[in-house]
């Protein structure tokens, strides 16, 4: 599964800029449209995705990391 992190940003833009006419509202209104139109939902998957980019640049580094060990321990063996 492809997940396109400027589009899930744009997206999430777009549902603040359709939920603004409530806005001046003290009663709450205008966080349920914002729940009700998926906001908060699509806040925390942004937040996970990132999270889940900068895991899989901690397992690259790893990766690099446990690769130049082997290769080392396999010039010391020679």
């Amino acid at each position: 599964m492809i997940i396109d992190l400027e589009m899930m940003k744009k997206r999430l833009e777009q549902i603040k800029s359709q939920a603004s006419h409530w806005i001046s509202s003290s009663d709450g209104s205008y966080e349920a449209c914002l729940h009700d139109k998926g906001y908060y939902k699509l806040q925390k998957d942004i937040k996970l995705v990132e999270r889940l980019d900068e895991i899989e640049v901690i397992m690259d580094n790893l990766m690099d990391e446990h690769d130049a060990i082997l290769e080392k321990l396999g010039e010391d063996l020679r």
